[in-house]
């Protein structure tokens, strides 16, 4: 390590470019600005109880001018501040042309350790899905380039991800030991500048490939042999381009794909939502033998693995176990369908309330990680005053849920251009989706709520709006009127809860609607119920 901090302190500038490059991506940003050099130099003290300031960092990453070389006892406390903090060892080989695996391992490693600081709860309680373990050994094995995982934000996609990583490619016991793993994220192919990088631009980049070889030829064999390499891209989902950026990379990535035509040494594996993706095999269209490049999913529906990314029986049960949660066999079947979701169960398990919730029935259950789920991801993000705009635009056009469930997006093109920051994030939040509806042999694009529960949450607060000093009466008789099945037992739900919580108690009178026995004993039971939980959580009861 010594003799490699001394070496390293003699190194010309564009050596030094590719150190910057490497701390860059170890610190897993985009760009890092003289700003961050303070937070910088209190971590490494904090971590290492070294000492590097302000302007020596400013100075390692170009801010400042230096005509001296770094010290090694710089050099030396920031490579133990990496090897801590992110559990990267420097070696020499990082710094050489012939080091690619060296730097793909780095890069990896920190995109691993960037997912589990980022998860949304404790990552041990986090499990591996076994179907899709099945599904990648098929591809990683078989003579396909490329592999689409196309689901919904929220859906654990790259979790997932970090699994298969793991377990193939990071254990003692990994099955591929001989093959290498590049995992990127695709946010880092744009720059704070809004300049943007192609797929093989970024590679060439960041593993340090210079332009007199071919990319793909070279890559396919500095690995042995039968081994492979293999090259994810993530968080499609995250990434908010504007302009061509986005056109840029899809048609890069198709490129750099059609260039590997059938050689089996480099596979890809992509993330994105399914309209994302079929819009992205769409433009594949032209590249030959199509059908022989992509595992597992038709050239325009984008479904790959969106049977394996809902959370089965088995599945829900084990994260709930791990999350010290006893009872998931007594969920009810609706409340079952919401957490098989798995940004909805994590939901459940950060909840404030989560042990006096739990000693209540599902219907208590599912309203208040309903109203959770509304005051975390959208009264509690940026632009929520948009958001709630757009979302009440859709339930208007609507007609709160008589006339369909999506709208066409035609109808709210001027919102999005209007709200687009607000509509992006509602989009990669996994709040709303996009689909495409084919009506008379022509797709048309539509959008809509992601879960019925939100959907049936902003209907109940449109009807509050306009029942707005009516007798409450009213408003029980238009949803018993409207509404069928699930959708109307879930408005009289949410109906008896307003009138427990503001005390308005002409809204729990339901003996003059024409409900059937078991939906009056249904909604009998949830107030009782509610009316516990309420002096549970809040304090109060009904007086």
């Amino acid at each position: 390590m010594t003799k490699y901090m001394k070496q390293l302190s003699q190194l010309p500038s564009v050596e030094i470019n590719r150190i910057r490059s490497q701390m860059r991506d170890a610190l897993a940003v985009r760009e890092i600005t003289p700003a961050d050099c303070w937070s910088i130099s209190c971590d490494i003290f904090a971590v290492t109880r070294k000492k590097v300031s302000e302007t020596t960092l400013k100075r390692i990453f170009g801010f400042a001018n230096s005509t001296q070389s770094f010290s090694r006892y710089t050099l030396n406390a920031i490579a133990e501040y990496f090897e801590i903090r992110y559990g990267i060892m420097p070696r020499e080989i990082v710094c050489r042309e012939d080091s690619v695996l060296a730097n793909m391992q780095i890069i990896t490693l920190t995109r691993l350790n960037t997912i589990e600081r980022r998860c949304g709860i404790p990552y041990q309680m986090t499990i591996d899905r076994k179907r899709a373990e099945k599904e990648f050994e098929d591809f990683f094995s078989g003579p396909s380039t490329m592999m689409a995982i196309a689901a919904l934000p929220g859906h654990g996609k790259t979790i997932m991800l970090s699994h298969l990583a793991k377990r193939y490619f990071a254990t003692s016991d990994r099955p591929f030991s001989a093959s290498a793993l590049l995992f990127l994220s695709a946010t880092n192919f744009h720059n704070a500048d809004n300049t943007s990088l192609t797929l093989e631009d970024y590679l060439r980049k960041t593993l340090f490939i210079g332009p007199e070889v071919l990319l793909t030829d070279y890559l396919a064999g500095i690995v042995p042999i039968g081994s492979k390499i293999l090259i994810i891209i993530d968080g499609f989902d995250e990434a908010h381009w504007a302009g061509t950026a986005k056109t840029l990379l899809y048609d890069s990535i198709i490129d750099f794909t059609g260039s590997l035509g059938k050689t089996n040494g480099v596979k890809m594996m992509l993330s994105m939502r399914p309209l994302a993706w079929a819009r992205f095999s769409e433009r594949m269209k032209r590249v030959p033998e199509m059908e022989t490049i992509t595992y597992g999913s038709g050239p325009v529906e984008g479904r790959a693995f969106t049977d394996f990314l809902q959370l089965d029986e088995e599945e829900g049960r084990e994260i709930c176990r791990r999350a010290d949660i006893g009872i998931y066999d007594r969920f009810s079947i609706e409340l079952r369908k919401f957490l098989a979701r798995p940004v909805n169960l994590q939901v459940l398990i950060c909840h404030p309330n989560r042990m006096v919730l739990l000693g209540f029935r599902s219907g208590i259950i599912l309203c208040e990680l309903i109203c959770s789920v509304v005051k975390e991801r959208i009264y509690g993000s940026n632009y929520y005053t948009e958001k709630i705009h757009f979302l009440k635009r859709i339930v208007s056009l609507t007609s709160q849920a008589t006339t369909g469930c999506t709208v066409p997006k035609d109808d709210l093109m001027a919102d999005m251009h209007r709200f687009r920051n607000a509509y992006m994030e509602l989009l990669s939040d996994g709040i709303l989706i996009e689909e495409r509806i084919f009506t008379g042999g022509h797709p048309r694009e539509s959008i809509g709520f992601t879960d019925p529960w939100l959907f049936d949450y902003f209907i109940f607060a449109s009807l509050l709006e306009r029942f707005n000093g009516l007798p409450a009466s009213d408003a029980a008789q238009h949803i018993n009127g409207t509404y069928s099945g699930d959708r109307r037992l879930n408005h009289l739900r949410a109906l008896a809860r307003h009138g427990i919580r503001t005390r308005e108690y002409g809204f729990l009178e339901f003996s003059a609607l024409s409900l059937a026995p078991k939906e009056k004993d249904e909604l009998a039971l949830f107030i009782a119920e509610n009316v516990c939980y309420n002096r549970h959580s809040h304090g109060d009861a009904l007086a």
